[in-house]
């Protein structure tokens, strides 16, 4: 469009009630951006980059567009909603973790009337895509980030999209101050010396997907206590916390010539699925393998023996989360060390001494 000058241009800058007033519609047509994209530029929201926002300020001026004060207020105004992406796949069941979390989330914004929109993503290109199309729509105010991967795609695409955020779930980094979540190293560290003090000198992790920040991690502690003793590293098979791949990956493991006495599984959807696999195989629990899992699910103590895992308080986590997420979109932020419960180690059936070998 070209540039509007003399008459033209005094016509829509000039103080006559008869004259029209510039709107963001005339804005977008010359800029060639849509309404929304103007309305984001105009009003310093997230959802476009910084070129489309200074060339949007920059074609609003040269028309001289003024702010209705009206529309102003609206455009301002917040979503009062928050937004949780979960990577599964649509139809696919979730995870206990992600179902206390949750209701942790929702203990903290629901009494400050805020709406915590759910949706479901196969993959992280369409969790991207998800975050963009909040953003730019409007709908939230700030997301939640669950699974915390190494070189996290998603962390620039939020930045882009000036899109505020807090992460929580298992992490290599829990003191960070946008990451929240159990610090299980103590824990997991006394639950290895255990077997290892139960005679157990050879060792399986089956762990979350290798991307996941917490699950090099996690096998690197194992790793630690066993060097500590002498004995060799755990075998690692990868699993995506689901009892099928925790059964998959227990076949693979017993399947091995030198087959470990002790598993240590990421998750105890994995490790009751695992059970079960051992169980159908005609392996003993705990006589010819131990058994241990993480989050201490409900179903942990009633399947038999009883499951012996690593207790995390996973609503907590998700309230914590929640309450420095609301206090980020109220310019009340201050990063300090989440309060939470310390992981603890539930012994129960599922771990005993290291079977005799046979001659």
């Amino acid at each position: 469009m070209a540039s509007m000058t003399g008459k033209g241009a005094s016509a829509l800058r000039g103080r006559d009630s008869s004259r029209r007033h510039v709107t963001i519609t005339d804005v977008a047509k010359a800029a060639g951006v849509s309404k929304a994209a103007v309305s984001y530029a105009l009003n310093g929201r997230a959802g476009v980059s910084d070129r489309t926002r200074a060339h949007v300020l920059s074609t609003a001026e040269r028309l001289g567009w003024t702010p209705s004060l009206r529309a102003r207020s609206i455009s301002l105004s917040r979503a009062h909603a928050l937004g949780l992406v979960v990577p599964r796949p649509v139809g696919s069941l979730g995870s206990p973790f992600l179902s206390q979390a949750i209701t942790g989330i929702q203990e903290v914004v629901q009494p400050q009337r805020l709406v915590l929109l759910q949706a479901m993503a196969g993959d992280v290109d369409a969790e991207i895509e998800m975050y963009r199309t909040l953003a730019h729509d409007g709908r939230v105010d700030g997301v939640f980030l669950v699974d915390l991967r190494k070189d996290d795609p998603r962390l620039p695409v939020l930045e882009e999209l000036e899109l505020p955020f807090v992460a929580f779930g298992p992490s290599d980094e829990p003191d960070s101050d946008l990451v929240v979540g159990s610090d299980t190293e103590h824990a997991l560290r006394e639950a290895t010396r255990m077997l290892i003090d139960l005679g157990h000198t050879t060792f399986a992790a089956v762990t979350g997907p290798a991307r996941l920040t917490h699950t090099p991690h996690r096998v690197k502690l194992i790793a630690q206590e066993l060097r500590r003793a002498g004995l060799p590293e755990p075998v690692q098979e990868l699993g995506d916390y689901t009892a099928a791949s925790g059964a998959e990956c227990t076949r693979r493991v017993l399947a091995r010539s030198r087959r470990p006495t002790a598993v240590i599984y990421a998750n105890d959807v994995m490790a009751i699925g695992g059970m079960g696999m051992a169980h159908e195989l005609g392996y003993r629990i705990p006589e010819d393998l131990s058994v241990l899992g993480m989050e201490d699910i409900e179903l942990a103590a009633h399947v038999p023996p009883g499951l012996t895992t690593i207790r995390s308080d996973s609503r907590a986590v998700g309230a914590e989360a929640a309450r420095r997420l609301v206090a980020r979109l109220d310019s009340s932020y201050v990063p300090e060390p989440a309060q939470l419960p310390e992981p603890e180690l539930v012994r129960r059936g599922s771990t005993g001494p290291a079977p005799t070998p046979t001659s």
